[in-house]
């Protein structure tokens, strides 16, 4: 959904998602329409922050989630706002504003959050200062972790992802590549579904399945 892969029957009324990187809420409002469970948003971008509160009705808080606490400097796209990220911290210029950074960690129970049924990061790049910095306890609670990983946009920063997928993998999860490039990367909890056989030569097949139907949509464009 949205180009995120997660496991639609483990959703239910009840879930609780946590939408890091909610952008315009496209994403959070196509599965609150499907399984009318609750999304909490996290958006680093001010403007799109207040709009999904005010024009859209979702529950969205302004925190840039990254690997630590503090002020931190973002870019704002305004012709792509997917585009937008967190920048260094002597950056100036018209497109940067400052937000306050936090740890996934630190956010969570600020947006009153106990259990989360499945947790999103589409946060262009800084899933992976997210993930060295989170505890593997966390991950641990979480049956299900969507990932896109933008190591396909920078090739320097595809060594660090794998190594941010073994380390979600180290807190019992299976890792499922549906991207064929680390885009769009499913982390299954085995704590709370054991994958058989049967399950990862599904979701091989799905993997591979996506990847043809992507590379004749592109035939075709």
């Amino acid at each position: 959904m949205e180009g995120h892969t997660f496991i639609g029957n483990w959703i239910t009324p009840q879930s609780v998602i946590v939408d890091c990187g909610m952008n315009e809420g496209v994403f959070a409002r196509r599965v609150m329409g499907k399984y009318g469970c609750r999304v909490i948003g996290i958006e680093a971008n001010p403007g799109l922050a207040e709009q999904n509160r005010t024009d859209r009705g979702l529950d969205c808080h302004n925190f840039a989630v990254c690997g630590c606490e503090g002020v931190v400097k973002f870019q704002v796209d305004h012709a792509h706002s997917m585009n937008s990220r967190i920048v260094d911290g002597a950056a100036v210029g018209p497109d940067i504003v400052e937000v306050q950074g936090s740890t996934i960690e630190t956010i969570v129970p600020l947006v009153n959050v106990t259990n989360i049924d499945l947790l999103k990061l589409d946060i262009e790049g800084a899933e992976i200062d997210v993930i060295e910095t989170a505890s593997r306890e966390f991950f641990s609670r979480i049956p299900q972790i969507a990932v896109e990983f933008h190591a396909f946009l920078d090739k320097s920063k595809k060594s660090s992802a794998i190594d941010c997928i073994k380390t979600i993998e180290s807190a019992g999860f299976t890792s499922f590549d549906f991207s064929m490039n680390l885009g769009n990367v499913l982390f299954v909890n085995q704590k709370f579904y054991r994958t058989s056989l049967l399950d990862i030569g599904y979701f091989t097949f799905e993997k591979y399945r996506s990847g043809i139907r992507r590379t004749i949509t592109k035939t075709h464009e």
